[in-house]
């Protein structure tokens, strides 16, 4: 029997793309090795709406909250598992420039809803020229988001733990072929696995990037928010918090290094007036693209082939609200944003 879907890639992008075709009453195969230091389960998963300035919001981030709650939430529910977290984010300035930068900003209703007035930092938290709060923000614990759904789709044949061979797709007349199973239409979700994948080639102009994060125990940190200035620490229960992340350009690999904790113990340091020690050191490598926004679409040289990729440093905020547009072109051809179609990258 044919199905509806085949999925290369169990990370984020490819389960929440599940997500969507599961509402849909569509049939689909996720296939995922399954490896445990990829980039979306060593995330600590916060998110905010703020881009990189202090005082704008990024492209479409209200929207991209609330599908990620809505879709988070939803999930929650199917799966009885509980992994959002919703919380502000502290952000301490780091110089009065900064804090002069936020007092000034414009204004306006919307960014009203989203951010707080300039306040003292909260106790233990090193912040000499005050602090605001990202009012919707918080973090999704996307170990155990990963692990919950990939148990729940194995238990429904909706995912295979084997590592993907491109060798082995063969496209027909119906659709695609792969171990004598027919798809009707493939979406490639590997994250870095599209680097081995012949039938992308240089649509995906990636700009590979390391990223270590910490956990740290810390008595006396108020665990009802995250803080952030240089490193965010994300509390995850029982006095414990995920610290990073690093932005590592050159021997991008998945092992921790001495230089990378130095630096992240160093910003949590100058974050934090209490003693705390180190649980565990993680890294994974983050599939960002040149210009760092993500890329979706159709596959132009192949029929019934898509992309859904590059999600990159924010991929929990962006991931729901990508899958969502993906599925929505595919089934409703409705158009995706040229800020993050694949259709805006110049191919060779």
């Amino acid at each position: 029997m044919q199905k509806d879907y085949l999925i290369v890639g169990g990370g984020l992008a490819g389960l929440f793309f599940a997500h969507y075709l599961e509402e849909a009453g569509k049939t689909f195969v996720i296939i995922d090795a399954a490896k445990e230091n990829t980039a979306s389960k060593i995330a600590a998963g916060m998110f905010g709406p703020l881009g990189g300035q202090l005082s704008k919001l990024a492209w479409k981030a209200p929207e991209m909250i609330e599908t990620l709650v809505d879709t988070a939430k939803a999930l929650e529910q199917k799966l009885g598992s509980k992994f959002l977290h919703l919380m502000p984010v502290e952000v301490a300035f780091g110089s009065v420039k900064d804090a002069n930068d936020y007092a000034c900003r414009n204004k306006n209703e919307t960014l009203n809803e989203h951010l707080s007035e300039i306040r003292n930092g909260s106790e233990n938290i090193i912040a000499p020229y005050g602090s605001f709060e990202m009012l919707k923000g918080g973090w999704l614990n996307t170990k155990l988001f990963i692990k919950t759904y990939t148990e729940y789709l194995t238990n429904r044949h909706s995912f295979e733990n084997k590592t993907f061979d491109y060798s082995l797709l063969v496209q027909t007349e119906n659709g695609w072929n792969y171990q004598n199973q027919l798809y009707s239409t493939v979406v490639f979700a590997e994250g870095i696995g599209a680097l081995e994948n012949p039938y992308l080639k240089d649509a995906l102009p990636f700009k590979l990037c390391k990223g270590q994060v910490l956990t740290i125990h810390c008595e006396g940190l108020a665990e009802d928010r995250i803080v952030k200035k240089g490193i965010y620490l994300v509390p995850i229960g029982e006095n414990q918090f995920r610290a990073g992340a690093t932005y590592e350009w050159d021997e991008v690999n998945e092992i921790p290094n001495e230089l990378g904790k130095q630096e992240m113990l160093e910003k949590i340091k100058a974050l934090i007036h209490l003693p705390f020690y180190v649980l565990t050191q993680e890294a994974g490598i983050r599939p960002t693209t040149k210009d760092r926004n993500p890329v979706i679409g159709k596959i132009k040289e192949f029929e019934r082939t898509y992309v859904l990729n590059g999600l990159g440093t924010k991929g929990v905020v962006r991931g729901p609200w990508l899958a969502k547009t993906l599925f929505n072109h595919i089934e409703n051809n409705l158009t995706i944003p040229r800020e993050v179609s694949i259709d805006r990258i110049k191919r060779n």
